[in-house]
C-alpha cells in the first residue's frame, strides 16, 4: 500500500523536477556562466547569509557608556584582593607560620619523640615528610648507614636549610 504522504511527496518532487528540466541545459550552468558569475559565487552567498544571521543575532545588543564616576563607585565597593593574608584563610596562614618555624634548626632540636622510637629516625622521617625536595639537595654517599642519632639528623637538616635559604 502506498501512503498519502508518499503520494503528496511524489507530486511535490514532480513539480520540482519539471521546473528544473524546463530550464536551459536542465538547470546545469555552462562553463561560460560559471566564469561569468565567478567560481566562488556559492561561497559569497554563504558568507552573506552568515553575516545576515549574525546581524540578526546582534541587533538587540547594546553597549553601555562607562563613565569615570561608575568606575570609581565600583572600585570603592570592591574588596581588595592583592593582600595575600585576606585571601589565604586561617588554615593556609597557619601552614605558612608552621613552615616558617620549621625552616629554623631549633624547631628540629625541640621536636618531641615518643619513647621507644629512635630520635634520629623520627626527626628524619618528619623532615622527609615536610621537605619533599630534600633528597634533591642533600646527597649522601652510596652505602651510607641509616641515620640513628638525633645529632646526625640535625646535621643533615641543617645543611638542607642552609642550602635552601
Amino acid at each position: 500500500m502506498i501512503s498519502a504522504q508518499l503520494i503528496e511527496g511524489v507530486k511535490e518532487w514532480e513539480s520540482i523536477a519539471r521546473a528544473l528540466l524546463s530550464e536551459p541545459n536542465h538547470g546545469i550552468p555552462t562553463i561560460w556562466e560559471v566564469n561569468k558569475s565567478g567560481r566562488r559565487k556559492q561561497d559569497k552567498e554563504n558568507f552573506e547569509a552568515q553575516l545576515e544571521a549574525e546581524s540578526v543575532r546582534t541587533a538587540n545588543l547594546r553597549r553601555a557608556v562607562i563613565t569615570v564616576q561608575m568606575i570609581e563607585t565600583e572600585a570603592k565597593g570592591a574588596e581588595l584582593s592583592n593582600d595575600q593574608v585576606l585571601r589565604l584563610g586561617e588554615e593556609r596562614l597557619a601552614l605558612w607560620v608552621k613552615l616558617t618555624e620549621m625552616s629554623i634548626k631549633k624547631y628540629w632540636e625541640k621536636l618531641n619523640v615518643v619513647e621507644g622510637q629512635s630520635p634520629g629516625k623520627v626527626v628524619m622521617w618528619q623532615a622527609w615528610k615536610s621537605f619533599s625536595r630534600m633528597h634533591e639537595i642533600v646527597h649522601r654517599r652510596d652505602g651510607a648507614s641509616p641515620v640513628c642519632t638525633k645529632s646526625e639528623a640535625l646535621e643533615i637538616i641543617g645543611s638542607y636549610l642552609a642550602k635552601t635559604k
